[in-house]
């Protein structure tokens, strides 16, 4: 424990033991040594005071909210670099915590508050604890602030939970798909639902990009219809566009009838989505004939959908880097590995295309002896 300096940055780090004995490695931010160690010796005052329950917060804290409060920690860390998409999960997630648990001020973040908040939330073990760390992010901005508007972080005394392995994702075959997609009955709902399913099997759709595409963003007019994906919306928080193929075309097009620019197209009204939920996409398959799983435990969900789109292109010859443009994934290997499916099928089918090489031996021609084999 105590100061060294960077060499490659000249500022001065700080490393303590917190009042949970903890192990603290921080930046002092300064590359001046005499202000590096009365940083680091207020550090060590605070942890001591924080020790023996005499810290108080800080004015400041009782002045502004902690909405307020989350903006300011939003904006420092969107100034370090972290993306819109990020900041407007964290931003979306702290602001209903907030309201959940009636936080108004710092002090309000208690151990018994937040394990109640995360608590009534109706989230699988990898989202809570997603829900978790972002609570425990800001808890921790709130302590290094100068001077601290927290005590100590409640969220060391709240335990993560376990989570369970991914679920394994079941591509449909084409017949399969084809049966899902007729399925769907020609009523506003069952048009929302063949739109869903069309969306994720010819265009490799998110749930949250259906959700979220809107009428502007459809381009089905000219010899190339495409759909217009916002950054905003995106996962990778890049403007992207997508092909979109004539089945596709059919399947939006009774949904952009009489509709503004700006109204959702997966809804009935236009403003509140209809996207399919698990049990009604069970429905689907089962009316369809379609398994919800195999003997592998693999599993066909709405994203199975997606993988069945980029397996779909693999089967197709699609190449790989076409095929990793269309799916918008940044590594070749997340395509390749994850989302292509291939079984023994696959492997036949490409057997069969090996040339015969019984038939490629010229005419008139004679094996040519190997030294020292003799005809017995």
């Amino acid at each position: 424990m105590g100061l060294y300096q960077r060499s490659d940055s000249g500022v001065w780090w700080m490393t303590y033991n917190d009042e949970d004995g903890h192990r603290i490695r921080r930046s002092t931010r300064t590359r001046d040594k005499r202000a590096a160690e009365r940083i680091y010796g207020n550090a060590l005052r605070a942890v001591d005071e924080r020790r023996g329950g005499g810290m108080a917060a800080d004015p400041l804290g009782r002045l502004l909210s902690l909405e307020q409060l989350v903006e300011r920690y939003l904006a420092e860390r969107a100034a370090a670099g972290k993306g819109r998409t990020w900041t407007r999960t964290i931003r979306w997630r702290l602001l209903r915590a907030c309201d959940l648990g009636r936080w108004r001020r710092p002090a309000d973040l208690t151990v018994a508050s937040i394990d109640r908040v995360l608590g009534g939330l109706d989230i699988g073990a990898t989202t809570y604890n997603d829900w978790l760390g972002t609570i425990r992010g800001l808890c921790r901005w709130l302590m290094v602030q100068r001077p601290p508007l927290l005590a100590a972080d409640p969220t060391v005394h709240i335990a993560r939970r376990r989570a369970r392995r991914d679920p394994r994702r079941l591509a449909l075959t084409d017949a399969e798909a084809a049966a899902l997609l007729a399925i769907c009955p020609p009523t506003p709902s069952g048009r929302c639902r063949r739109a869903c399913y069309a969306l994720a099997l010819e265009a490799g759709l998110r749930r949250a990009d259906i959700r979220q595409l809107r009428v502007g963003q459809v381009r089905l007019g000219g010899a190339a219809p495409y759909l217009e994906l916002s950054a905003e919306s995106t996962k990778s928080g890049r403007y992207e566009t997508v092909p979109a193929t004539g089945l596709l075309v059919d399947a939006l097009a009774p949904l952009l009838e009489r509709r503004g620019r700006r109204a959702l197209v997966v809804s009935l009204d236009g403003v509140r989505p209809r996207i399919v939920t698990c049990a009604r996409l069970r429905a689907d398959l089962a009316a369809a004939g379609v398994a919800l799983d195999d003997a592998l435990d693999r599993r066909v969900d709405l994203h199975a959908l997606r993988h069945t789109f980029v397996t779909r292109l693999a089967r197709a010859g699609v190449h790989p880097k076409v095929a990793q443009r269309l799916a918008r994934h940044r590594q070749l290997a997340t395509t390749m590995d994850i989302y292509t499916h291939t079984g023994y099928s696959d492997g036949v089918e490409a057997i069969g295309k090996l040339a015969d090489l019984r038939q490629l031996r010229p005419t008139g021609t004679e094996p040519l002896p190997f030294p020292g084999d003799r005809d017995d």
